[in-house]
């Protein structure tokens, strides 16, 4: 997705230099964006490298750490199913409308948030487990400061 926003961006700055306008490439190109955002969201949440205030969990014991990783999980859950609930409901009224240039059913852009949020809540819910189980919520395949001064 990412490399067809960078196609289509400079489409449409190959077209502007020799004075061509192409309606449809900035429409294209914020859709595809948007898809990223939510999908990226859940990549996000399944490698749990999301944005984390942990600063609670490293200076509580360990009781209260198993609390509030159990009490951020549900947290990230209950995101993706509210998503998930609000986006379908935006949705079915999008599906009404369509896009100004690319003459793109609006269902399919606003299926996203409703994608995003069905993904938040799948790749969650394993994280939700392993903390109810006591185990740490670990990032998965992020880089530590360590790892990349060894490098």
């Amino acid at each position: 997705m990412l490399a067809g926003v960078v196609v289509i961006i400079l489409l449409e700055i190959f077209f502007r230099a020799i004075r061509y306008g192409v309606p449809w490439t900035d429409e294209a190109a914020r859709y595809l964006q948007v898809w990223i955002g939510y999908l990226g969201g859940a990549v996000a949440v399944h490698r749990w490298s999301h944005f984390q205030l942990d600063v609670l969990e490293r200076v509580t014991p360990r009781p209260v750490q198993r609390a509030l990783r159990i009490f951020s999980s549900l947290i990230v859950v209950f995101t993706g199913a509210t998503m998930l609930y609000y986006g379908n409901q935006e949705r079915r009224i999008a599906t009404l409308m369509t896009s100004a240039t690319l003459n793109l059913n609006m269902g399919l852009v606003e299926s996203s948030v409703m994608v995003g949020g069905l993904l938040i809540m799948v790749f969650g819910i394993p994280h939700l487990l392993a903390a109810v189980r006591g185990q740490p919520l670990v990032n998965v395949g992020v880089t530590t400061p360590e790892e990349l001064i060894s490098q």
